[in-house]
This record gives structure tokens, C-alpha cells and sequence, in this order.
């Protein structure tokens, strides 16, 4: 399986959290939806981990090798837990981190396993469902 994710929030500028919304969201190769969140608060970064989560979600419990684009470099990083403690929403980050885990250890039962790819931005179908559907 082929994904892409991405995310984006509004509203970054607000230093008050509950003022932010995010947008977190999974396509397939064809760039249909297969998964697309919103919450309150956090950032893009945090939109990004949170895509991931919803992409490995779906992964985990598929046999095979799987695939999921992003555009962002912090999200290969953030994913291996090089967490900042200076983020706005580090617990909330943490959390997502630790939930990632969990779906590591659910893959290795059902023999499911995936990578991670950095691609750039105009190719990230995840991507340009948000532009269209959001402009963000």
C-alpha cells in the first residue's frame, strides 16, 4: 500500500491553543481520501505526527510492506522521537509518539511493516487534498 499524509493548521499564530485548528489527513496513490481529522489546538508539525498516526493505524493491521510519503522532514524526525521539550504542545506530541509505538508493536504481530519517505511538497497528494478542500 501507497499513502500520503500531511497537515495544516489555522490559526498558528495564536498563542492561545484552543484558538487553532488542525487538519490532519491520508489519501491513497490516486489521492482519494482514507482518512481526515480535525482537532483543536496544536500546530502544522503536530498535524504531520498526527497523519502519521492515521496512516500507520491503517498499516499496522494490513500484511506487507506499505509506504507513506511526506513532505515534511521534521515528521521523519519527530516519528523516530527526536522530540523537543521547547515545542508548543509537547505532551500532546508525546502522546502521539508513544501511540506510534503501540502501532509498531501490533505490525510486528501481523507481519506489516513500512517506511517513511520524504518527497517534496507539489507531489504530495495528501497535500493538495488540503489546498483544495481547505486552503491552507
Amino acid at each position: 500500500m501507497i499513502l500520503y499524509i500531511d497537515g495544516g493548521c489555522s490559526g498558528n499564530g495564536q498563542k492561545d491553543l484552543s484558538k487553532r485548528k488542525m487538519i490532519s489527513v491520508v489519501t491513497d496513490n490516486r489521492g482519494e481520501l482514507i482518512d481526515e481529522r480535525e482537532s483543536v489546538g496544536g500546530s502544522n508539525n503536530i498535524a504531520e505526527l498526527e497523519a502519521y498516526l492515521l496512516a500507520i493505524s491503517v498499516c499496522a493491521f494490513l500484511k506487507g510492506e506499505h509506504v507513506i510519503y511526506t513532505d515534511s522532514k521534521n515528521n521523519l524526525s519527530w516519528s523516530k522521537g527526536h522530540i523537543s521539550r521547547k515545542i508548543n504542545d509537547y505532551d500532546r506530541t508525546l502522546a502521539i509518539y508513544k501511540s506510534i509505538n503501540r502501532f509498531h508493536e501490533i505490525a510486528s504481530k501481523n507481519q506489516s511493516c513500512w517506511k517513511l519517505k520524504l518527497i517534496p511538497r507539489e507531489i504530495n497528494k495528501a497535500g493538495h487534498y488540503i489546498e483544495n478542500k481547505y486552503s491552507l
